[in-house]
């Protein structure tokens, strides 16, 4: 009966683990051009803050599994909403929507790990064909459910420590989960442009690099949706932008 049990443990495994192969291949794109050199670049800076009372989530409950009821007995913080006592809103996507697009296979990597039983960062941005690696930390079982509709799901189970890699083709915000473990959520932001960035405990966010024009620039939160601007990136120009969400 034992031997039965250890079979049928390992045969769930490599089921779980069956939609790895060729991953990369059906993820890849194959038109997208290269960045050109930016001449007399600009900058957008800015902050990204919440006005008037946040909503107040309670913790996630951590209870499936011993290992991580053990890491965290009162549960975890719900990171779909982390403000500072300003106001200042983390976990934002920052980004110019109408830039020229580009081809990000030459980047380097962009990463998540799962740590102590939570996804770390809880926000990751990339560019269309950046690699993400998807790295393990812990010594149980966990996966990474990616919900997409642009790009083909993925769903990658995580058995011990380790790490994996895959690429977006298209620009999408993607939702993530662990199957295992519902309180680990994440999300992903993929762009078309190399110009983004994801905003920290501060709120503030920096895009260097940005070539004279007229872009919008936008904001994302996936609790609280999009925001946008219009804006004029001069020659050598350094712009100031806020963004302001409220109940």
């Amino acid at each position: 009966m034992l031997r039965i049990c250890r079979l049928s443990n390992i045969l769930a495994v490599l089921l779980l683990s069956f939609p790895l192969a060729g991953c990369d291949d059906r993820i890849e794109s194959k038109s997208a051009p290269p960045a050109a050199k930016v001449e007399h670049a600009g900058s957008v800076a800015g902050q990204v803050r919440f006005v008037g009372k946040p909503p107040q989530l309670p913790k996630l409950t951590v209870a499936s599994d011993e290992h991580c009821t053990k890491l965290h007995p009162n549960g975890v913080p719900d990171e779909s909403v982390v403000t500072a006592t300003d106001g200042s809103l983390a976990n934002v996507f920052v980004y110019l929507k109408d830039a020229p697009a580009s081809d990000g296979a030459g980047r380097e990597p962009a990463l998540i790990d799962q740590v102590n039983c939570q996804y770390v960062p809880h926000a990751v941005a990339m560019q269309v064909n950046q690699p993400l690696r998807i790295k393990s930390s812990d010594p149980v079982l966990h996966n990474v459910h990616v919900q997409s509709i642009e790009n083909p799901a993925i769903n990658l189970a995580e058995v011990r420590p380790g790490e994996q890699t895959v690429r977006f083709a298209k620009p999408e915000m993607m939702f993530v989960r662990c199957d295992v473990h519902p309180w680990m959520k994440a999300v992903f932001g993929v762009f078309d442009n190399p110009w983004f960035v994801v905003t920290g405990a501060d709120g503030k966010f920096r895009i260097e690099n940005v070539p004279p024009g007229t872009y919008t620039l936008a904001a994302w939160h996936e609790r609280f949706g999009e925001k946008t601007q219009r804006i004029v990136v001069g020659a050598d120009g350094r712009i100031e932008q806020q963004f302001i969400y409220a109940p």
